[in-house]
């Protein structure tokens, strides 16, 4: 009896070395566990990084080409002796400055606001490239309304004259009476044979009005560029921007710019331009920075934008080379992820205008 007690006595509890060998299994797991939840959460966040930056990529590109592809469009109007710049004279300056507003946004050189500039014709007018600006002096001298600390250099910049894609509804031909558009406000009036910039508040009138019926489109220009930084000066965000009228009855008589920024991550933006040297309506040949004497000849617009993810991954290192272009090879060597994209826009507008010979 007394044995059977000391046996089952000695059968019950474990050793010290199998508690050890037990809690050494159990941390192994534990660790296991833990490793496998942290490199699942670095793939997620890696992940969701990369969506993002697929995502800001598509809404750039997006608003590039909606805007590239609409080039040239004024009002249906293909004469370009029959586009004047205010109701009474043919002057963009003064246009532009009836009510106070400043002359701004033009080339330093040329000394002309480019937003209502179309004395080189309604095509010539049309672009205004940038081809690689190796600094903010570089970008302010072509776009005077960039702010050269902000811009990113090394980065192309285009600016994109047109109106909106259908009539604005804000008029009606019933007389006398007509619902005005909204005052503050920069549209094109046109009538099949000549249109004629105006402000909403002061309706066309004198020696450029145009006679009915006509038709009011609203005027949307805009300047795409890189900014160095995203939401605060200094944070190190590249970010693809532009300037665009403020077209909406707060920015002034005309509207005055304002800057908007569409895309964080865009490190770089490298415009190619097709020209239809063979006057097939096809791109022959893609250029950079093509003369103003070429702009007639572009047909579409190849863009390649270099994104990169917000913030660093510290268990990721870029070493590869990225090529946009003609541009010099970048191997940037630090802890971002990176994609390149391209497109191609066709400019169709610019192409049947040249194929009227206007």
């Amino acid at each position: 009896m007394n044995n059977r007690i000391r046996q089952v006595s000695r059968q019950s509890g474990v050793t010290l070395i199998e508690l050890m060998i037990g809690l050494g299994l159990g941390i192994l797991l534990l660790f296991g566990v833990g490793l496998l939840f942290t490199q699942n959460k670095q793939s997620y966040l890696q992940n969701e990084a990369i969506a993002r930056l697929q995502e800001e990529a598509r809404f750039a590109i997006e608003e590039l080409a909606r805007d590239l592809s609409m080039a040239g469009f004024i009002a249906e109007t293909v004469d370009t002796t029959a586009i004047f710049v205010g109701a009474t004279t043919d002057d963009e300056a003064a246009f532009h400055n009836a009510t106070g507003a400043t002359f701004n946004c033009g080339p330093t050189a040329a000394a002309r606001n480019w937003f209502y500039d179309f004395q080189a014709g309604l095509v010539e007018s049309t672009l205004l490239t940038g081809d690689n600006l190796a600094t903010g002096a570089a970008a302010q001298a072509l776009y005077s309304c960039i702010d050269p600390a902000a811009f990113q250099p090394n980065t192309d910049a285009i600016g994109i004259k047109r109106t909106s894609g259908t009539p604005s509804g804000f008029r009606n031909d019933t007389i006398p009476a007509e619902v005005l558009a909204p005052a503050g406000r920069v549209y094109v009036r046109e009538n099949g044979t000549r249109a004629v910039f105006y402000q909403s508040e002061f309706p066309v009138a004198g020696g450029r009005a145009v006679v009915q019926p006509y038709r009011d489109w609203e005027y949307s220009p805009k300047i795409y560029y890189v900014r160095n930084f995203g939401v605060t000066a200094g944070d190190g965000v590249p970010t693809l921007c532009r300037i665009r009228l403020v077209n909406d009855g707060t920015g002034g008589s005309p509207p005055l710019h304002t800057e908007e920024c569409i895309a964080q991550g865009v490190e770089d933006l490298q415009i190619e331009y097709g020209l239809d040297t063979l006057d097939d309506g096809s791109a022959n040949v893609y250029v950079r920075g093509p003369a103003v004497a070429d702009l007639p000849r572009v047909v579409s617009v190849r863009i390649y934008l270099l994104m990169r993810t917000i913030n660093e991954d510290v268990g990721y290192r870029d070493d590869r080379t990225y090529v946009l272009s003609n541009k010099a090879a970048y191997t940037p060597g630090d802890r971002f992820h990176r994609r390149i994209y391209a497109s191609t826009i066709v400019v169709q507008n610019v192409n049947d205008i040249r194929r009227l010979s206007f």
